[in-house]
């Protein structure tokens, strides 16, 4: 007996310190979590807002990019942090910290506006400023499914604060976290139902299972849930708890895009900014929470007004609505925004960034919640980016409709990046994130074509060829038929049009794309010469040595392609596109910081430069724009 009371003894040890063991875990995971965003592990920000004396406002309107901050305008009083006014015909701001722990401190200015530019900075005292840092926008973040759009820093009104207690959580701010009345009723109802038919988890158990854990169903995940529950409770506030969750919670799909947080689905079904919502378009989020698929709105209207009707009468029923306030919201109809494109291209870049984390960091850094990740991206250059691409996408759409085509729907990626830097401005990768989540910018390959050809003239540099006679943007070039044999094939290069033009400057050869001249020059010049040149510029090799190289047939990705183009814009300095500039912990500590890197990309390390200035050095196809002079 003694023996058997040691081995009890024993056993209940070691249960008690693994037990203590995984709670120690779980406690840091809530804690790393609470010192991050809502929702995921990691914050994407775009690069900092600057507003310049003399300079445009970025994106065009002080108002808007105060809103997309989060600023509220403030009615009296003195100013707090993330507030703004008008004041006599300009706008005192004072700004929020940033989240970058690099950042100047935030001063309190006053800025003047004059149509779409900064007229005047001055700072409270009324010194003038240069320039005034704002904190930079949020794009996306990153968990445990992947990229999300950032649900917006707007605090959820207090009708849809009361939706969601009286649908979720009604006991909210009387639980520590477990609801053992819910409990019991959710198993009465299983029951009687025969099966599981309703649920028992509080918010703060909801939103440790959507934060920490999968939607398995085990008893295993439960006991998580509820230990997860009451670790929240010990370290966060309830009004802390129930804004994460607000901010996070999944509501559906918006085009295949998931829509995380009240914020973002007030964008998505009625087309509002989320202080806008009234009680029954709060209650309508509210009720679908429940089963977000299956009372869709758009697709299970009559179910999801049932259920919103009756989230309406359990908030008359907790006094949150009045009789009269309650009937006139149940007699609204539904009335959702037509679908609409939002912008979701950050998604794209919210997929690099997570490629990238597994680069820059150690696997368990690159794991660790809380982590804000610093781009390049300008937050105003990635939406007009995504406008772009969606307006020339719908524009050849309509062509192709015209034409009787029905194939697949066309595609594409955009690009831009800073050529004295390297840094990506803007990632579009494809017509629409959720449809295609594909990165065309990054991750697929195409031949450039015609884009390949300014490649040949960076070969044409004397310091690679000691015995050739340097040409100029004058040089003659002769663009006449031509054949080449290619293995048992003769290759015939041709031109687009058809016709031939016999002799012409080297520079009008190329800004009229005319293919039977650049392959003539490219096979004088040689082929290792042309392959060299275009991998020194930035192209990966290995290039294939067959005479159309000179006509772009080695596959590139959009993005290597763009920063082999800026080499030309800065002078032959070769710099390896950056999208990440930094990264920091949940404690501010910087883990990461992009260093520039510059080559020489040719060997008399800079890019070969016209005889004399020349208009038209861009190659394109004959009709587009860019073969014109300008």
């Amino acid at each position: 007996m003694p023996s058997l009371r040691r081995v009890l003894v024993l056993v209940a040890v070691a249960v008690a310190a693994i037990g203590g063991i995984a709670l120690a875990r779980l406690d840091r995971q809530v804690r790393a979590y609470l010192a991050g965003p809502a929702l995921g592990a990691v914050r994407i920000y775009a690069a900092p807002t600057v507003l310049r004396r003399d300079a445009p406002v970025p994106g065009g309107s002080l108002a808007r990019k105060l809103a997309r901050l989060g600023y509220r305008q403030a009615e009296g009083g003195a100013l707090v942090a993330g507030t703004y006014r008008a004041a006599g015909g300009a706008v005192e701001i004072a700004p929020r910290p940033s989240p970058a722990p690099w950042a100047p401190a935030p001063r309190p200015a006053r800025v003047a506006v004059q149509g779409r530019r900064v007229a005047d900075i001055r700072a409270a005292d009324g010194t003038p400023l240069d320039t005034l840092d704002l904190e930079p926008e949020v794009l996306a973040t990153l968990g445990r499914s992947g990229g999300a759009l950032d649900a917006g820093a707007d605090p959820a009104p207090p009708a849809c604060r009361a939706a969601v207690l009286a649908a979720e959580d009604r006991h909210f701010f009387r639980h520590p976290g477990i609801d053992p009345t819910a409990v019991a009723r959710a198993l009465l109802a299983d029951l009687r139902a025969g099966g599981r038919r309703q649920g028992g988890s509080t918010i703060s158990q909801q939103l440790a299972k959507n934060v920490f854990l999968t939607p398995r169903r085990t008893l295993g995940r439960k006991v998580r849930e509820a230990v997860l529950a009451l670790l929240l409770e010990a370290h966060a506030s309830k009004e802390e708890i129930l804004r994460r969750y607000l901010a996070s919670v999944y509501l559906g799909e918006d085009g295949a895009v998931p829509i995380h947080g009240f914020a973002e689905a007030a964008d998505a079904y009625f087309a509002k900014p989320l202080g806008e919502l009234g009680p029954a378009e709060c209650a309508l989020l509210a009720g679908i929470i429940r089963s977000p698929n299956g009372l869709a709105p758009r697709q299970h209207a009559d179910a999801a007004l049932a259920r919103r009707n009756r989230v309406l009468a359990a908030m008359v029923e907790d006094g949150a609505l009045d009789e009269a306030a309650g009937q006139r919201a149940r007699g609204e109809p539904l009335r959702l925004a037509p679908p609409h494109a939002r912008p979701v291209g950050a998604l794209y870049v919210a997929d690099e960034v997570a490629r990238e984390l597994g680069r820059l960091l150690p696997p368990d850094a690159a794991r660790a919640p809380g982590l804000a990740v610093f781009t390049a991206v300008d937050a105003d250059a990635q939406r007009e980016a995504e406008r772009a691409v969606r307006r020339r996408l719908e524009s050849s759409d309509r062509a192709r409709v015209r034409r009787r085509r029905d194939a697949a729907p066309l595609q594409a990626a955009l690009v831009a990046l800073d050529p004295t830097s390297g840094r990506i401005l803007a990632l579009v990768g494809g017509r629409d994130y959720g449809s295609s989540p594909l990165d065309r910018a990054v991750r697929a390959r195409r031949q450039p074509g015609s884009a390949f050809k300014p490649f040949y003239l960076a070969a044409l540099d004397p310091a690679r060829h000691v015995d050739m006679s340097a040409r100029t943007v004058v040089s003659p070039l002769e663009d006449s038929p031509l054949e080449v044999g290619a293995g048992a094939r003769v290759w015939r290069p041709a031109n687009y049009d058809g016709v031939f033009h016999g002799s012409l400057p080297l520079e009008d050869a190329l800004a009229q794309s005319l293919n039977a001249a650049t392959a003539r020059l490219a096979l004088d010049v040689g082929l290792e010469a042309v392959a060299g040149a275009a991998t020194d510029l930035g192209i990966p090799g290995p290039l294939p040595m067959v005479p159309s190289l000179a006509l772009g047939v080695a596959e590139t990705s959009l993005l290597d392609l763009t920063a082999a183009y800026g080499v030309f814009a800065s002078g032959g300095v070769r710099r390896a596109p950056d999208l990440v500039v930094a990264i920091t912990s949940s404690a501010g500590e910087t883990l990461y910081a992009a260093r520039a890197e510059e080559t020489p990309a040719a060997p008399g390390s800079t890019a070969p430069r016209p005889a004399r200035p020349a208009r038209r050095t861009t190659p394109a196809t004959p009709g587009s724009s860019a073969s014109r002079p300008r």
